[in-house]
């Protein structure tokens, strides 16, 4: 699956991630204030190698920790994407994971 980036981020950052590593997408919400942001992230299987554009320094790992709510696992917020500037079809994820991938449970939480 391919797991993009959001502008101004450069195209570097778009990972591939094969459907052997994906073992449940996931999307959820972060609240801040009156307004929240939807994300959607990928469980990976244990040892999967890091994606581009993933968090990983230790200072966004800080401040993900903080503003991210706490059920969402540090592996799922550092492979999160937000859903902005584009609109997520849960239909069409729905159907092709159903298709590639029938062993990848999608989660809503958001």
């Amino acid at each position: 699956m391919t797991f993009g980036a959001v502008p101004p981020w450069p195209a570097s950052r778009t990972a591939h991630v094969p459907w052997d590593d994906v073992e449940s997408v996931v999307v959820w919400r972060q609240s801040a204030g009156d307004t929240s942001t939807r994300y959607i992230g990928v469980l990976r299987r244990a040892g999967a190698p890091p994606l581009p554009g993933s968090i990983r320094s230790r200072t966004l790992m800080k401040v993900g920790r903080a503003l991210v709510p706490a059920d969402v696992s540090e592996p799922l917020m550092v492979d999160s994407r937000p859903v902005a500037f584009w609109r997520l079809d849960q239909e069409r994820l729905s159907a092709a994971l159903h298709r590639y991938a029938p062993h990848v449970a999608v989660i809503d939480e958001g």
